[in-house]
């Protein structure tokens, strides 16, 4: 495996160096895609060894994260770690991921098997969309919410991805696991500090909702299976 770590970043300036540092000591390579943010986010990171890809407006997570993935094809790495950039991931439980990663074309991290000290309000959200999303998806997944992933490219180059923003990471898992790609979970650390959630509750709840009828109105995991079937003709 050839692995990058992709942290999408928008106003990340308390906290990108610092999780930039700790990706590293992994030894592992970090692009930071800088969302149009408004700080020193860009500048932060390079100095603390990322590569930095910076959006001129603001265009969401999802749209920052098939840009990191666009910089990682191109410069030829086979795996993306998607973190995020404010420090509620932990990496230190990167070689979890990097365990996993022979055997599942995503693995998945999971806060559910100890969510303590996650808000109730988001914990009873986080579950009831994992329960809807699994059922859409045919495979159970526990933490459908989680930004933490890794992520073969091969499942990149055939998933086609229609959203920018954080609608983004339910439609990629659904029409992935939709397409056959594989997909495990490894269980990682809540965690929750003074950071404020970028996610609108009105707005993004009513953009879930309006994916969920695109997608079962196109299935475009049928295109993903075919375009699987290419890549692996013996998968099935």
């Amino acid at each position: 495996m050839n692995v990058v770590t992709l942290l999408p970043a928008y106003n990340e300036k308390a906290a990108v160096a610092r999780v930039v540092s700790a990706v590293r000591l992994h030894h592992l390579p970090v692009i930071v895609v800088d969302d149009c943010s408004s700080d020193d986010t860009s500048s932060l990171a390079r100095g603390a060894g990322a590569r930095v890809v910076c959006h001129d407006v603001n265009r969401g997570k999802g749209q920052a994260v098939l840009t990191g993935v666009a910089e990682a094809r191109r410069l030829g790495y086979s795996h993306t770690l998607v973190m995020d950039a404010d420090g509620q991931h932990d990496p230190g439980e990167i070689p979890l991921f990097l365990d996993a990663a022979p055997a599942a074309d995503i693995v998945l991290g999971s806060r559910m098997r100890n969510p303590a000290g996650m808000p109730l309000l988001r914990l009873a959200t986080n579950r009831s969309m994992s329960t809807l999303i699994s059922w859409i998806a045919h495979h159970r997944i526990t933490d459908t919410q989680s930004g933490y992933r890794l992520v073969s490219m091969d499942v990149w180059d055939c998933v086609p991805v229609f959203s920018a923003r954080f609608d983004m990471e339910s439609e990629f898992l659904i029409t992935a696991c939709r397409a056959g790609f594989t997909l495990a979970e490894v269980p990682i650390s809540t965690i929750y500090g003074d950071e404020k959630s970028k996610i609108n509750p009105f707005v993004d709840t009513y953009r879930f909702f309006r994916l969920l009828f695109r997608l079962l109105l196109r299935k475009p995991w049928v295109a993903a299976r075919r375009s699987l079937l290419e890549k692996r003709p013996d998968s099935f």
